[in-house]
This record gives C-alpha cells, structure tokens and sequence, in this order.
C-alpha cells in the first residue's frame, strides 16, 4: 500500500483547542451579533444547533450549506433568509474573536512544510459545517494558509459530513484516489474502524500504521506532540483488546507447533 497523500483534521489537531470551550465562545460572539438584529440568544443556538444536525444527516442531494439555510428557513420562516449578509459579516469580522479560544502549535506549520517537501499531498479534511471564511480564518489561527492544502472541505462545496464515511468517498473522488493511498493522522485514526468496506480499505492496517510512523521519524518529533497527543496509544489499546485472547491463542499454537516441530509433544 503506498501512501501518496495525508488528509489532516483541524479542530483539536493542527489547531488545538478544547472543543467545548470553543463551541461555547463562538456561540457567544454570534448570539452577541445576532441579538441586535432581533434573536433571541438561546433560540439562536438551539436553531445553530438543529441546522448542524441536519447537515450531519445530509445524503448528499444538496450542499450542506442549502441543508443549512433550509432548516434555518424552517425555524425562523423564509424572511430570516434575508439575514444571511449578517452571519457572513459575522464570519468575515467579529468571528475572530473566537481564536481566543484556541491554541496555537509552532510544529504544526513546521510538521505540514515537511510532508509537502517529502512529495505527499495535503488535504484538509475538516467536518464541512463552517462556511469557507470561517474555515480560512481557523486554519490561518493554526500559522497556516489555504493554499497550503490541496483541498480543504467547507459547507459550500460539500454534501455529506462526519462520520458519514460518503464525506471521505466524496474527498477521494475528487482527488481521483484510491482508498488505499492516503493517511489520516490525528483523532480521526479512532474512528477507522468505522469504514470497513467503503472506498477506504484498512485490511492493511498495521502497513498504514508502519508508514505513519515512519512519517513521524521524518518529520520530527514536533509533529508527533503537536499532531497525536497520545492518540496512537489509545488507538493500539482499542483495537489490541478486542484481539488479546485471539492473540494468545495465537501463540499457544505457534507454541505447540514448535514443540511438535522438535519431537517434545
């Protein structure tokens, strides 16, 4: 399996933050804006909310943001569609407000110039809820620039969300890969096992795994602190335990066979 391009996340990996505290503080600045202009704060939220949920649930017909609009139009009737240069003003000004709320990691632009200098491709493979401005201005707070990824998702341009494994087919088709040329480093390793059987084929996971090490060696330890965060340990734990016994098992039998090998059974 060779690997030709790595698809990173963003929140809680190139641009670290606790994703909590940055939902709540981006509510804020926007409830704060809105307010102004007649929403109720906490209506406003809960509808933010309904909308997100319905992209999630998106198959692909439309763009999430039509998905978006749509339920936000359902809520608050078709007039409130009249108040979309409000969140885009929104995005473009007073939304930067919310990089307080994040953190910033010097090995992250550092760990991205070296696997582009190393020949992969870099795709960006952020959940598509946030609008292309929003998601520009997130991925500069992580010392970065648009330019810097082959592709990056937004909801203008994309139909389907996480843990939608049709979001990753979708990435796939339009960079023409196969499943098994890229490498998705970060949190989102905890959720492979999830995608069995779709354009993504983990058959051969410890190989992945092997590469991604060896990406790691190149890169530096930088890019392990910054991008892992003890994530590759809690991936071993989760899918070894499953298999402990299977392994034991294993090598009783290797055992046997060895001493059946030397005439000692």
């Amino acid at each position: 399996m060779r690997i030709t391009t790595v698809l990173f996340d963003l929140d809680g990996t190139l641009l670290p933050m606790n994703q909590d505290e940055f939902t709540k503080g981006y509510f804020k600045l926007l409830a704060a804006k809105l307010a102004l202009h007649g929403y109720e704060p906490k209506q406003l939220v809960d509808t933010i909310w309904a909308c997100m949920a319905a992209m999630v649930k998106n198959g692909g017909t439309c763009s999430n943001e039509e998905v978006f609009w749509e339920k936000f139009a359902a809520i608050y009737g078709e007039k409130a569609l009249a108040d979309k240069p409000l969140f885009e003003e929104f995005y473009e000004k007073e939304f930067e407000g919310a990089k307080a709320y994040c953190k910033f990691s010097p090995g992250v632009p550092k760990a991205i110039r070296r696997i582009q200098e190393m020949g992969y491709r870099v795709v960006l493979a952020t959940n598509p809820i946030f609008p292309a401005v929003a998601t520009e201005a997130r991925i500069r707070w992580a010392g970065l620039e648009p330019s810097d990824f082959e592709l990056y998702t937004t909801y203008e341009n994309y139909s389907y969300c996480k843990p939608n494994p049709a979001y990753y087919k979708e990435i796939l088709d339009r960079l023409t890969l196969a499943g098994t040329e890229q490498l998705m480093p970060g949190k989102l390793l905890l959720l492979l096992e999830r995608y069995q059987g779709t354009a993504f084929n983990f058959q051969h996971i410890s190989v992945l795994l092997t590469q991604f090490m060896a990406l790691l060696k190149c890169t530096g330890r930088k890019l392990l602190t910054s991008l892992t965060s003890g994530w590759i340990i809690t991936l071993l734990k989760k899918w070894i335990r499953p298999y402990r016994k299977l392994f034991q098992v294993y090598r009783m039998k290797q055992k046997d066979y060895s001493l059946l090998r030397h005439g000692k059974k």
